[in-house]
């Protein structure tokens, strides 16, 4: 029987022996372990059956293997070093979660939007524009008889103007809310629909725009229902349209009473009216509305949005029906004509200036329909120009040209300028609300 550590061996002549294993000697021993501090942890190199340590090594090497060197990394003779690890660029941390709200409310509007930064820049421009007109109007006259005219203004009557100029902003929000009913839009907190505080300040809102080219800008209310409400833009942004339709409507309706005192201002009224039926035609007419859709649809960049285009054309036609038409046309007379007395009152206010309302009337309506055809931003310039212009013709002995220009300064101020701060007042107030909202969110 064999005892552990003993073999057979067959001798020259068939014979078997029994021999004992010879025990490795210590280097041996020392190069299978890794090295002479008896580290194990690294990879043991692979034992050659019989041969010196330079044997092994040379075959490690034909292999593609290499052997570390005594003393290097922990690895004596046998151990074969591997090639660096490359490390893993490390992940940056996590970023922590930012709730929807206020990734809203911190995110920037987006471009082509008047929310964007360019808002504030339209505004100033326009500020600008309309202080360099005062200017002009200024040295126009004698700017110290205009500085001593002012000094002597009752003020007491601008305050009553500019108590008309806000009703007349009433009376128009109530036309918006006939709209909105018109379109199909559910109105009152009670009905699940837009409230009515809501709808207001997104209303008077808008008059930031009001320094646009025609006030079309005015459509920045549908793009601030759209984002509070969720009413799609392209179901309101008609009314706009309806609103400067009946607008000019109603002023060539005034002007065109007024105008018996003046010869040519009936000539205003026939330009300013063939106009609004144009427009109203091209709205209410079936065909001419599909021609013009059909046009749009083949311009490049205006095909990939008919759908909308047609949507707010159908909205628009059910806008400038028959019935709507009168009733927003009626609300618009009301509004303007209070603008008009506006005038009227606010020319009180100078010694001695006392005005007809038919006077008043043409004073006002005329310059603001050129103001409107002409498509400058708010009319500025051609309606501060053309109300001085109307105010010196009436030939009062008190209305002299630093009178009529300082009137057309208070008149100015009182149904312009007091709408557009009104409007950043309501857009502050909006804006806040909505971000209160997004954090109790």
């Amino acid at each position: 029987m064999l005892r552990p550590g003993e073999g057979r061996r067959a001798g020259p002549s068939g014979s078997t022996k029994t021999v004992r294993a010879r025990a490795p000697s210590a280097p041996a021993c020392q190069a299978r372990r890794g090295g002479s501090g008896g580290d194990r942890r690294g990879p043991v190199g692979p034992r050659a059956a019989g041969g010196s340590g330079r044997d092994r090594a040379s075959r490690d090497v034909a292999r593609g293997g290499t052997l570390a060197g005594s003393g290097v990394a922990g690895g004596g003779p046998g151990r074969r070093a591997h090639p660096p690890r490359r490390r893993r660029p490390r992940a940056p941390p996590p970023e922590a979660p930012v709730s929807d709200g206020a990734a809203r409310s911190d995110a920037a509007p987006a471009a082509g939007t008047p929310e964007g930064g360019g808002l504030a820049k339209k505004i100033l421009l326009a500020t600008v524009f309309g202080a360099l007109v005062f200017a002009g109007l200024a040295l126009y006259s004698d700017v110290r008889e205009l500085q001593a005219n002012l000094t002597r203004y009752r003020w007491v009557y601008f305050a009553a103007g500019l108590g008309l100029a806000t009703t007349n902003y009433a009376i128009r929000f109530l036309r918006w809310q006939y709209y909105l009913r018109e379109l199909g839009v559910p109105l009152g907190a009670a009905r699940g629909g837009v409230p009515t505080g809501d709808s207001a300040r997104i209303f008077v809102a808008g008059f930031v725009m009001s320094v646009t080219p025609g006030k079309v800008g005015e459509v920045f209310k549908s793009v601030l229902l759209q984002s509070s409400q969720g009413v799609p833009l392209a179901r309101t942004a008609p009314i706009v349209v309806a609103e400067r339709l009946t607008d000019l409507l109603a002023l060539v309706l005034l002007t065109a009473l007024a105008s018996t005192i003046f010869a040519d201002g009936l000539w205003i009224a026939a330009a300013g009216g063939a106009f609004v039926v144009g427009v109203w035609l091209a709205c209410a007419w079936r065909p001419l509305g599909e021609l013009a859709l059909r046009i749009a649809g083949k311009i490049p960049g205006l095909g990939r949005i008919e759908p909308k285009l047609r949507e707010a054309y159908d909205s628009l036609r059910a806008l400038v029906g028959p019935r709507p038409l009168a009733v927003a046309s009626l609300l618009a007379l009301a509004s303007w004509g209070l603008e008009c007395i506006s005038l009227l009152v606010i020319a009180l206010g100078f010694q001695g200036v006392v005005l007809s309302v038919a006077e008043a009337t043409f004073a006002y309506g005329g310059p603001t329909i050129v103001g409107a055809l002409v498509l400058l931003p708010g009319g500025l310039g051609a309606t501060e120009a053309g109300m001085t212009g109307v105010l010196e013709a009436l030939e009062h002995p008190e209305l002299t040209t630093p009178v009529a220009i300082a009137i057309t300064m208070l008149v100015r101020l009182a149904t312009l300028w007091w709408a557009v701060v009104l409007g950043v007042i309501a857009l502050a107030w909006h804006r806040a609300r909505e971000r209160r909202a997004r954090a109790e969110a």
